[in-house]
Parts: C-alpha cells; sequence; structure tokens
C-alpha cells in the first residue's frame, strides 16, 4: 500500500465512514498526472472522492491541494463539501515527487483538473453540467488557470461552471475569467499578497460578464 493510500486509509478510519453505499473512495482519475514536459511514463493521477447518500445526482466540486501536496486538509474539505451535498474530488497531482521545487506546478495541476472535470462528467451520480474548480494557493493558481480567458481549454460540454481561490498568487493573471470566479485573501498576507489581486481592472471582469463569461469578486478578509 502507498504512503497515500494508507494516510487515505488512517483518516477514513478516523471520520468513521458508517456506510458502505455511499463510501468515499480513493481511486484513478486518469492514467497520468500532468507533467512540466511531455513524459509518458508519468504516473497515474490518483483522488480522493467524497460523495452524498442517495443516488443523486449532486453537482461536483473538484479541489486543488496547495504546494505540499495531498494531505488531511483536502479530505476535511472534501468532507464538508459533502456534507453540502457536492460530490467532492480532491486529487493528488504531486503524488510522491517534489515537482513543485522545479517550479511551475500550478500549470501542471489545472491541467490534471481537467482530467478530474472528464472523470467526473462521466460518473451517473454527478450533474456534468454543474462542476466547479477550488483550490488553496498553488491550487487557487491552477483554479484560475483552468478558468482564464485563453489560458486552457477543453471541449464546450466539459467545462467549469464556477471557480473558488483561496489566497492565490495573481501576479500572473489577466483578470478575466471564462466563469464566475470567487477570490478569498487575508489582506495581512505576506507570502501571496493581496495588492496583486486588486490590481485586476474591474472594466476588464464587467466586460467578460457581458460576453457571458465570468465577474471576479475579490473578497478580501
Amino acid at each position: 500500500m502507498s504512503p497515500l493510500s494508507r494516510l487515505v486509509f488512517t483518516l477514513l478510519l478516523a471520520v468513521g465512514i458508517a456506510s458502505p453505499a455511499w463510501a468515499d473512495e480513493l481511486l484513478q482519475v486518469a492514467p497520468h498526472r500532468a507533467a512540466l514536459t511531455p513524459d509518458a511514463e508519468a504516473p497515474p493521477l490518483f483522488g480522493y472522492l467524497a460523495r452524498p447518500a442517495g443516488p443523486g445526482p449532486f453537482p461536483a466540486v473538484v479541489l486543488l491541494h496547495w504546494c505540499s501536496g495531498f494531505g488531511p486538509h483536502d479530505v476535511a474539505a472534501a468532507a464538508r463539501l459533502k456534507s453540502w451535498g457536492y460530490v467532492a474530488l480532491a486529487l493528488d497531482s504531486l503524488g510522491n515527487s517534489n515537482r513543485r521545487e522545479q517550479g511551475g506546478g500550478a500549470y501542471p495541476e489545472a491541467a490534471d483538473a481537467y482530467a478530474a472535470l472528464h472523470y467526473l462528467s462521466g460518473l451517473g451520480f454527478v450533474l456534468p453540467h454543474r462542476i466547479a474548480i477550488m483550490g488553496y494557493s498553488m491550487g487557487a493558481i491552477a483554479a484560475l488557470d483552468a478558468v482564464e480567458a485563453g489560458s486552457l481549454k477543453s471541449a464546450d460540454h466539459e467545462r467549469f461552471r464556477a471557480a473558488v481561490a483561496y489566497y492565490p498568487n495573481c501576479t500572473g493573471s489577466s483578470g478575466v475569467m471564462t466563469v464566475p470566479t470567487l477570490i478569498l485573501i487575508g489582506e495581512r498576507d505576506d507570502w501571496t499578497p493581496s495588492a496583486a489581486c486588486k490590481k485586476w481592472p474591474p472594466e476588464k471582469a464587467t466586460s467578460a460578464s457581458r460576453a457571458g463569461k465570468g465577474r471576479v469578486r475579490p473578497l478580501i478578509s
């Protein structure tokens, strides 16, 4: 059993999953994770799936972790979303690697998010047109990359419908999103300063929204 599998198994025992019919599970989302460079030998992409009881169909959220990788925080976030009636799929985009130290880890994580979107869209208990993306830190940058105009592309019938980004670095983004986007970041955060997000021109978000795209809503706490 891999270290990730042991971790998830221990966490599932800790939270006391009671119903085998709707048990949360660790599963393979795609044959390969995205890589910084094309690599056919990249390891499989795994994720932790949490679903509400009942046949559904339910709305869903793809969860993207921060630079330290998948861990208890992601399981807790998935459990909270599940309690609100969402299917949650928390990805393990790093596995046992330390890809983040090579730089650029957010963009492959965004590509992994689209693989998760494709996976969720094929599940009978998920509403394929009600899937959002949510990320933290590096995962928040990836979430913005996934829905920014002109960044990543997907088939029209497989696209995210909303995005939530917790303390992203907004420096490299245009601020023009294709879906409604919520940013939550601390006013005094000295690692991912809120100033870069505040500089996004409101008129860009407004014009994108009028064109059928998304309005960015920064929420500074």
